[in-house]
């Protein structure tokens, strides 16, 4: 968790720095977050994404994900050991607001988010060590404090190794582009 806010803490600072200028074109984005699934046994993950815009509605990208899974000793129930769950795949957003408001400088954004990949769980004990499919599909809003800099919401459903849940992820975006050059102004 350290590692997490440290690293989450100086790409913000980084880029926040270099987020003076007005114009500004977004080509690529990277969201790191929190994502905390409704039900009691799932636990929660952190999630790093990289994003390719494809045109103002919509990008697509990878993603990363980790998780620590409780497994439970038959014998002793209280006694549980936390097993490493990477996940990776691919995600794509599409953008709805752009639909509807002509603004291009706009600081608030709704999308839908899908994410398709897979997981893997590392454990000694036996049925546990396993690979599978995950897929979900979110519903996420996103404020953007600086031209670089956003905040993001998403709420939407999920499969990973556990049954159909609900989860919330809460995080941050951080968009990289270049500023035009004359020519391109004109």
């Amino acid at each position: 968790m350290k590692r997490f806010t440290f690293i989450s803490l100086f790409i913000l600072i980084f880029f926040c720095a270099k987020s003076q200028s007005t114009e500004f074109h977004p080509k690529y984005a990277i969201k790191t977050s929190y994502s905390h699934t409704l039900i009691w046994h799932n636990p929660n993950r952190f999630n790093i994404e990289f994003d390719s815009k494809i045109n103002r509605f919509s990008d697509i990208g990878v993603y990363l994900g980790y998780r620590a899974l409780p497994i439970y000793d038959n014998l002793n129930p209280y006694l549980s050991q936390k097993a490493p769950m990477p996940s990776f795949g691919i995600s794509g957003n599409i953008y709805l607001l752009p639909l509807f408001i002509k603004k291009e400088n706009f600081r608030f954004d709704v999308y839908a988010s899908f994410k398709v990949g897979g997981y893997h769980i590392f454990s000694n004990k036996y049925p546990f060590n396993k690979s599978g499919i995950e897929y979900g599909l979110f519903g996420g809003a996103s404020f953007n404090l600086t031209h670089r800099i956003g905040l993001i919401f998403e709420y939407g459903k999920s499969k990973s190794y556990f049954s159909l849940a609900k989860s919330v992820t809460f995080g941050l975006n951080i968009k990289l582009g270049r500023k035009p050059s004359q020519q391109e102004k004109i």
